[in-house]
């Protein structure tokens, strides 16, 4: 644990603070867009559904806290019909089904969800299933909720085998093949490299998510005993089950998508990235366009996606000039401990710092919020600049320096946002606080306002 006073506190005021996390507002400096409809959480834990172009402010689903802006990279749910209650998914092994059930209210507030039964005598199983014959692995997910039966299964019966994970939607527990069972919001790790993880939502939902590395064949979701592919006592079993979701080629899950496709895959459900831009006249009412001095805290959280062993922007200063030679940025980095961050700096090409992909904190929840300082006085002078960190109140990391003396030529800033002539990914985040200073902080105080 940091321990510091008032005195480690920077003493002068930042020239922007985007709070997002206190406001759940965005800032009017932010240009903010998104190419279509896309869902978060609110404070309720509802699932609720946001328009072309308004942020999402994402909410922990069990205990309402704000998580702050959401930003999210495009993804396609490749379900035909995120409803189960569709025709194009099949029902087999003696279960039934109930369309759009008015025994329990879906996690979006409807009456939607799928109630599925056994048949009214014993099978060896029942379930709902469709095909996505796709070359590669992903991320398949679901919310499940428990009538009378309250074991679901996620499974891909790939050339006769099943590659399964288990959600008990009563206490929580999950694990995949090969794994151990472990508690709801914990990854569970198996063979083949696959894994399992579940969100807790109200009035008794649970987010199922199932990771697997082979190739995705089908969608089986299947009522069964944990550890079995069999019901126990089969007969009349129930359960609840809405909004499925397949994100072919991924090894994390995002927010909810709707699919309204006839076909598998699916052809019209694609949510497009968000993007979070600050730039004009506004960028240059915030930024000393010398760049000589500058000091940033950034509170965010985007740990699934660094779990995934990706690397994903965080905060990216850029310019116009084509290769992206102009800029500095801040991103997660790919290691295997994921434990460090990556920064780059450029300007004219040249390497103002050197890169570096090692920056590191004690653990992974550490890297989550840091405190920066750039000083480069002088460009000319290649001894006078100094790049230093702090995460989450720990000491000072200082940046390589490099041979590089132009001047960036910086016109935005983007959160979470990866340009593409970036090989980034955009990735998952949540922003709580993002605040700039336009001085040089000093190590103490980038100690002080990281551990806050």
């Amino acid at each position: 644990m940091a321990f510091f006073s008032s005195k480690d506190l920077p003493n002068v005021r930042p020239v922007a603070d985007f709070n997002f996390a206190a406001t759940k507002v965005l800032d009017n400096r932010i240009n903010f867009s998104r190419g279509s409809e896309a869902t978060y959480t609110d404070e309720m834990g509802v699932v609720r559904y946001a328009s072309h172009n308004v942020p999402r402010f994402d909410h922990d689903p069990t205990t309402g806290e704000c998580l702050g802006l959401l930003i999210e990279e495009s993804r396609t749910n490749d379900v035909a019909h995120s409803d189960l209650g569709n025709a194009v998914w099949v029902i087999d092994g003696g279960a039934v089904k109930t369309v759009n059930t008015t025994d329990t209210k879906a996690p979006d507030g409807s009456f939607t969800a799928l109630k599925l039964a056994s048949q009214a005598t014993s099978t060896s199983y029942s379930q709902i299933y469709d095909t996505f014959n796709k070359s590669s692995g992903g991320v398949q997910s679901l919310w499940a909720k428990k009538g009378t039966h309250n074991v679901i299964g996620i499974y891909d019966f790939s050339g006769g085998a099943g590659i399964r994970g288990w959600f008990d939607v009563n206490t929580g527990e999950h694990r995949c093949e090969g794994g151990s069972k472990v508690a709801a919001g914990v990854q569970s790790n198996g063979n083949d490299t696959n894994h399992t993880n579940m969100i807790e939502y109200p009035n008794g939902w649970y987010r199922c998510i199932y990771y697997e590395a082979a190739n995705m064949t089908y969608a089986h979701f299947r009522m069964v005993d944990f550890d079995s592919d069999s019901e126990a006592s089969s007969a009349s079993n129930t359960i609840y089950l809405w909004g499925a979701q397949a994100e072919v080629n991924k090894t994390f899950a995002t927010s909810f998508i709707p699919s309204l496709s006839a076909t598998m895959p699916a052809t019209n459900s694609t949510r497009e990235e968000d993007r979070a831009v600050v730039k004009g006249e506004k960028f240059k009412k915030i930024f000393d366009t010398g760049f000589n001095s500058l000091s940033a805290l950034v509170d965010y959280d985007n740990i699934d996606t660094v779990a995934s062993g990706t690397s994903n922007g965080v905060f990216h200063l850029w310019g116009e000039a084509l290769g992206y030679d102009n800029r500095i940025t801040i991103s997660s980095d790919n290691d295997t401990a994921n434990t460090a961050i990556r920064t780059r700096a450029f300007g004219g090409g040249g390497g103002i710092f050197a890169n570096n992909d090692a920056l590191s904190a004690s653990n992974q929840a550490a890297t989550q919020k840091f405190a920066f300082s750039w000083s480069v006085p002088d460009y000319s002078n290649t001894s006078s600049r100094r790049w230093a960190f702090s995460f989450s109140g720990e000491d000072v990391d200082v940046v390589s320096n490099s041979t590089g003396t132009s001047v960036p030529q910086l016109t935005r800033l983007g959160l979470g946002i990866n340009p593409t002539r970036l090989d980034e990914h955009g990735g998952k985040t949540h922003f709580k606080r993002v605040a700039i200073y336009n001085k040089v902080l000093s190590d103490e105080e980038l100690k002080g306002l990281s551990a806050i």
